[in-house]
């Protein structure tokens, strides 16, 4: 990835979070949806290793805050 992929991608997962880092709840709709989004995003960026890497990290930390919030 070119250094402006980058920039795009990292600005494209800090949206991500804002997003969701506010309002994680136990509803499966909910879960689904944010892995679905994940997805995209990925696949926004040919499914490369650093931004699956970057979502990977956003999901597990979006897991850990919840159980930790309950």
């Amino acid at each position: 990835m070119e250094h402006s992929i980058y920039w795009q991608a990292y600005c494209d997962v800090w949206e991500y979070h804002k997003k969701y880092i506010g309002s994680l709840k136990d509803d499966d709709e909910f879960w689904h949806g944010l892995v679905e989004e994940g997805r995209k995003i990925s696949k926004k960026y040919n499914s490369s290793r650093f931004v699956c890497n970057l979502i990977a990290n956003e999901l597990a930390e979006f897991e850990e805050m919840y159980k930790n919030n309950c």
